[in-house]
């Protein structure tokens, strides 16, 4: 099926966002290609069900091993949302695309937005003694 007007992600540009830029890059470039399918249910899915999963990891975070590098998870969300695009959004391959500038451009608002999230549970646990703060 071709989709003229809208432009989407590729399935490289969706797992390049979710390897350098973290899993709410990949869930933005995802809704948006459901965005551009003319399918918002889907898309409002991706949020409610991709949120949940994102939230969950940043709660879970701080107690994963230390011994695990940071690029396993990554490549874990990275695998994840390529997938994702080859079960459920193989029908945009033909269809116009965003530039690799705008993959960047939100991906940096997207990796601040994670940070800002991960560090804020972070400092919450060390307030209420769940973790140590020493490295």
């Amino acid at each position: 099926m071709r989709f003229p007007q809208a432009k989407s992600y590729s399935k490289n540009q969706v797992s390049a966002a979710a390897f350098f830029f973290g899993p709410l890059a990949a869930l933005y470039c995802l809704k948006k290609n459901f965005d551009a399918m003319g399918e918002p249910e889907q898309a409002q899915k991706m949020v409610r069900y991709g949120t949940l999963l994102t939230l969950t990891f940043i709660l879970i975070a701080p107690f994963l091993p230390s011994a695990i590098p940071p690029a396993v998870y990554a490549a874990a969300y990275a695998a994840v949302a390529m997938t994702f695009y080859q079960q459920k959004q193989t029908s945009l391959n033909d269809a116009s695309r965003f530039s690799n500038w705008n993959v960047v451009g939100y991906g940096f608002l997207w990796l601040a937005i994670f940070v800002v999230l991960l560090l804020a549970t972070a400092m919450l646990y060390i307030e209420l003694g769940w973790v140590n703060p020493d490295l």
